[in-house]
């Protein structure tokens, strides 16, 4: 595995940025054609997810920044463990999603992300300040539902938006429980997690009508594309996933896995991230 500086992999933007003067053994420093630097990693010594060691978030639409603090100790720890035993996993989505292909799944999703933005930007100080505003609008006292189901997905916006990793979409969410996945096909309904969140609050924004309204015309195609996707018969489907990479395997807040968290006892039920684009396929489909 060759890691320059800013080199893409998947979703995940890995920079290589601070090295020691002695490298663990499993690293080796070179430099390339233009004298840049080149770090050479040799997958074979690198036990665990060496891609969470090296990564750094994008800042683009002023996602935090993660960083680890002491590259050194954990490479040479890394360097002397076992690579990861992955059990099959399984990943619920919708089956009108897989069919778009990973490029296309990735271009819409950075589509939602922006609408989703712009959504954040009117319900904020509502959620701030002001759900009484919100429980007028969407007639609390008939239909309480509908409040409490928009305040679960600000909480969620709240959360992508102050840093915290589970709530981070630009992975592929995976569980060791089949149920647990089912329940995640059935949310994707709305072009996945992130389709939801928006879809959720388009419609209650349709109820509040905010006097600042003033989508772009990308966005304004955006959420008319969420809306149509989710009102479309959905089409749940549950993938079982299996030899993984162990180098883009994390747990669900984005921290190492060891191999006794993939141990599971009858009824466990634990959800991991996988930061490496991989194409979805059909076929791999389980009868649910």
């Amino acid at each position: 595995m060759i890691i320059k500086k800013e080199e893409v992999i998947g979703y995940t933007r890995h920079v290589v940025n601070y090295m020691y003067k002695y490298m663990p053994e499993c690293i080796k420093e070179t430099v390339d054609d233009s004298n840049a630097k080149v770090y050479e990693i040799d997958e074979e010594k690198v036990g665990q997810n060496l891609s969470r060691l090296v990564k750094e978030r994008s800042l683009e639409k002023e996602k935090p920044m993660f960083r680890i603090n002491d590259p050194l100790d954990d490479f040479n720890d890394l360097a002397n463990m076992p690579k990861l035993q992955i059990p099959p996993m399984y990943h619920g989505t919708d089956a009108r999603i897989i069919r778009m292909g990973s490029e296309e799944i990735k271009r819409i999703k950075s589509k939602c992300e922006d609408a989703l933005h712009y959504m954040w930007t009117l319900f904020k100080p509502l959620y701030d300040r002001d759900h009484e505003t919100l429980k007028r609008c969407l007639d609390f006292d008939n239909r309480p539902e509908d409040f409490y189901k928009l305040l679960d997905k600000l909480h969620c916006c709240s959360a992508m938006h102050n840093g915290r990793e589970e709530y981070q979409y630009e992975a592929l969410y995976l569980t060791n429980s089949i149920e647990r996945a089912k329940g995640y096909a059935r949310r994707a309904y709305a072009f996945g997690e992130i389709g939801e969140v928006t879809y959720v609050m388009y419609k209650a924004a349709m109820k509040i009508k905010f006097k600042d309204w003033n989508p772009t015309e990308e966005i304004t195609d955006t959420l008319e594309f969420i809306k149509e996707f989710a009102e479309e018969d959905s089409e749940p489907v549950v993938l079982k996933l299996e030899n993984l990479d162990p180098l883009y395997f994390e747990s669900h807040k984005g921290g190492l896995v060891s191999q006794d968290m993939l141990e599971f006892d009858p009824g466990d039920m634990f959800s991991f991230r996988y930061v490496k684009t991989i194409e979805l396929d059909l076929n791999d489909a389980i009868d649910s």
